[in-house]
């Protein structure tokens, strides 16, 4: 172990002890998630590194290991066998060299012939001036715990011209076959780009060229790109988006793109462009492929202009459940749990065949619970024009605590309201959703106490929201506000904690 690799020892030691003291005073919070990755303590946001190594699925994320506000960021790890039991495990890598002393931006990771290795962003602030420098580095490790820095860093230096200086992060890497390749976040000009390279060995990065970019309605700043073969010959390539107006990020995009992708010219071609998430918390989604042929998706569920609700007690971020990502016969793309979360389902109840009448309330009687799935099935094929139908969770004693889903027939909208969710965490997101045959809207809702995820007719759409309701808010009501709506079917069942 030379001096540099000593150095980044003690600091990662330093940085797990950090997250791990201050855990046990955080775990008791009442808003810790039940069964979705978070932090041990203080800060995370994008998750990184997602692989299949080993028999188990590991999980990286950036972290704030010291604070909930500032600090440089290291990744976070975690690992699972079956994706709903999560281990801590020791801090990855953390700032330690020249090129990455101000943080470990997010990045990816790929099992090289049994080596897990990382590729990651070095970010540099350099004194007195604005603009920021990002490096590409790579780690490896023998175990899947202990990681060393490649002396050769940095394995890319600079953007190419096609690229920004101040924009040039997120490198996804992935095998296709006997070459790697690799698509990196950027921009030019106010339109979002991804750049793609190749190597032989992870270590030497030629640059292919630019791989897709914005047609200037898709955000100024592309992070987090994610590129993989998919069914049926095709290759998916996802990424989060930046809305940028005076310098200020005002909003974000969720898309995926389905399309070819020629590895030569290492150009991709969209045939379908669709959004990974329309919720208001969902940003920075990675995939991974597993043993069993599947794709996994996992993205963080918060937001940059999030109020931070949880940070009074210290901890701050969470992830989304993993979703499989299934191809549909349109082109478009399909995100459903994965099964392995039916093992925390406990207290099954299912209603079934009940009619819905306006301004009637409690049709399924006296429901309640902080941590639920919910898979409903309406039927508005024989509905008048304008029927609407609501779903309250969380709901008080008084009525004046809900989270509200609703669906309107007339305008074929889905909306998430949390205006009166709690602790003044506002806002409501809308989605277009129309039926499916036969006139049915069907709803998979998994909430986790401070978590409402949607999916929505057989996960065509997806929506992932935080919420901060008080604990004693805990009623469900299902009715109808206009018109009169049949409810099929119900099926609901109380979750399991797994995690603290």
């Amino acid at each position: 172990m030379n001096e540099h690799d000593m150095q980044h020892q003690l600091l990662v030691q330093k940085a797990t002890a950090s997250a791990e003291q201050a855990h046990e005073s955080v775990s008791g919070d009442y808003y810790r998630q039940g069964f979705h990755i978070m932090p041990q303590a203080y800060f995370m946001n994008d998750p990184n590194g997602l692989v299949y190594y080993k028999g188990e699925y590991h999980a990286f994320f950036q972290h704030l290991p010291f604070s909930v506000h500032d600090g440089e960021k290291v990744w976070g790890h975690v690992k699972s066998k079956d994706l709903v039991h999560w281990e801590y495990l020791p801090v990855a890598i953390a700032p330690s060299q020249f090129y990455d002393r101000n943080g470990c931006y997010s990045g990816s990771a790929v099992d090289d012939d049994g080596m897990l290795t990382l590729i990651y962003t070095g970010y540099i602030e350099r004194e007195g001036e604005r603009t920021a420098i990002q490096m590409q580095n790579i780690a490896f490790s023998e175990d899947g715990i202990v990681f060393h820095k490649y002396d050769g860093n940095p394995v890319i230096s600079d953007p190419p011209e096609d690229g920004s200086l101040a924009d040039f992060r997120d490198p996804k890497v992935w095998k296709h076959e006997d070459t790697w390749y690799m698509v990196v976040g950027s921009s030019k000009y106010g339109y979002g780009k991804t750049l793609m390279y190749r190597s032989r060995d992870l270590r030497q990065w030629d640059y292919i060229g630019v791989a897709a970019e914005s047609d200037g309605s898709m955000g100024q700043v592309w992070e987090c790109p994610d590129m993989f073969p998919f069914e049926q010959n095709t290759h998916v390539f996802l990424t989060s988006s930046l809305i940028i107006e005076n310098g200020a990020i005002t909003g974000g995009k969720n898309l995926y793109m389905v399309g070819s992708l020629n590895y030569e010219q290492g150009k991709f071609t969209s045939e379908y462009v669709g959004e990974t998430d329309c919720g208001c918390d969902f940003y920075a989604a990675q995939t991974l492929h597993d043993d069993q042929g599947r794709r996994i998706l996992i993205g963080w569920m918060d937001w940059h202009a999030a109020p931070r609700i949880e940070a009074a007690n210290n901890w701050f971020g969470s992830l989304t459940i993993p979703r499989i990502m299934t191809l549909l016969p349109d082109g478009g793309v399909q995100f459903t749990p994965v099964p392995e979360l039916q093992q925390l389902r406990e207290g099954h109840q299912r209603f079934k065949d009940v009619t819905l009448r306006e301004g009637v309330r409690g049709a399924l009687g006296d429901i309640s619970g902080d941590c639920l799935e919910i898979i409903a099935e309406f039927e508005l094929e024989d509905a008048e024009p304008a029927a609407e139908f609501l779903i309250a969770l969380r709901r008080s004693e008084l009525h004046d605590q809900e989270t509200i889903i609703s669906y309107n027939s007339e305008t074929e909208t889905l909306t998430f309201n949390r205006d009166k969710s709690g602790n003044d965490f506002k806002g409501s997101k809308s989605c277009s959703l129309p039926p499916m045959s036969g006139g049915r809207i069907k709803l998979h809702i998994i909430m986790d106490r401070s978590s409402v995820e949607i999916f929505m007719n057989d996960g065509r759409l997806v929506s992932s929201n935080r919420i901060y309701p008080h604990p004693d808010s805990q009623g469900l009501d299902v009715y109808a506000s206009k018109g009169t709506v049949k409810l099929r079917q119900l099926d609901l069942w109380k979750l399991k904690r797994v995690m603290r």
